[in-house]
């Protein structure tokens, strides 16, 4: 179309052009389509995820597309900076595959220095024991990270189970990895014991690293979400007044966007049509008759 970076950097030398594609602008697979799905297989993120007898798992949302379009975010608003230093416009070319794929990297730095290709491990993390999820009483789900030893002492002082340290199999994490199915029983069998709440409440207090297994109908009743993360929207005729998940910055000099007046699908398509494309209510009429627009 004659409409690359070249050309309008010609008219606008400060002009910051930002693109997501499946596979970026260079190298063999430039010219492949890509959705999430591919990125997070291309990745390596789907073969780590899940467990031993389970396939590669792909998550159920657009993980891949939202973490590019952060990755996207942060690059044009570097680049927006540079400018503003130098007067000079830029490319920022983000795959789709390339921030999981960074994420994921200790795996490709494992296999070169050792030759082991990881595998799934369900709710672990190979390296860390106990750590997981677990259902309690009530058939609440909550998680719990020992990931380190002095958590781990907390955490079975929380059980009321100090002495499990004194077990050999049990006294330090290499010991807890290579008994991790016996130690993972015992935590089981006591968050099975009462129910989620009050596990939560005691592994706080001993401040032990544990969360809830949240629904959406836990984050809308966490009073800590309705403080800090939930943001309410309003002014659609649609949904009404809702909460949604709002910035996942918090800037001390800014009170972040406020959702207010959100407009309907196709509010301003004239408003658009007219005032910025010159089209008539003739062509405007055209346009909704052949489906190009919404009626």
């Amino acid at each position: 179309m004659g409409l690359g970076y070249d050309v309008l950097r010609a008219d606008n030398p400060g002009l910051v052009l930002t693109r997501v594609s499946g596979f970026g602008q260079t190298g063999p697979y430039r010219e492949r389509p890509g959705f999430g799905t591919v990125a997070e297989t291309g990745s390596g993120f789907a073969y780590i995820n899940g467990w031993p007898e389970t396939p590669p798992t792909s998550p159920p949302f657009g993980f891949a597309d939202s973490i590019a379009g952060i990755a996207a975010a942060m690059g044009t608003a570097m680049s927006l900076y540079r400018r503003e230093r130098t007067g000079a416009g830029d490319v920022v070319d983000v795959a789709l595959y390339e921030p999981l794929m960074f994420i994921v990297g200790d795996m490709i730095l494992k296999f070169q220095a050792s030759g082991e290709i990881q595998g799934r491990v369900g709710n672990g993390t190979g390296s860390a024991s106990p750590r997981g999820v677990y259902e309690a009483a009530d058939g609440g789900w909550l998680s719990i990270a020992a990931s380190n030893q002095t958590i781990a002492e907390r955490l079975f002082t929380a059980m009321g189970r100090p002495d499990i340290l004194l077990d050999p199999r049990f006294a330090t994490n290499v010991a807890r990895m290579e008994h991790n199915d016996e130690i993972q029983a015992e935590v089981s069998a006591w968050v099975a014991s009462r129910p989620r709440d009050e596990i939560l409440a005691v592994l706080e207090k001993h401040e032990v690293v544990a969360s809830a297994v949240n629904d959406a109908r836990d984050i809308l009743a966490d009073p800590h979400f309705r403080e800090r993360t939930l943001v309410e929207l309003t002014g659609n005729d649609v949904l009404g007044r809702v909460l949604m998940p709002g910035p996942v910055l918090h800037l001390a000099g800014s009170a972040g966007p406020a959702y207010d007046g959100v407009p309907d699908i196709g509010q301003h398509t004239d408003e658009v049509l007219d005032e910025l494309l010159g089209l008539d209510d003739t062509q405007r009429a055209a346009l909704r008759t052949l489906g190009v627009t919404a009626a």
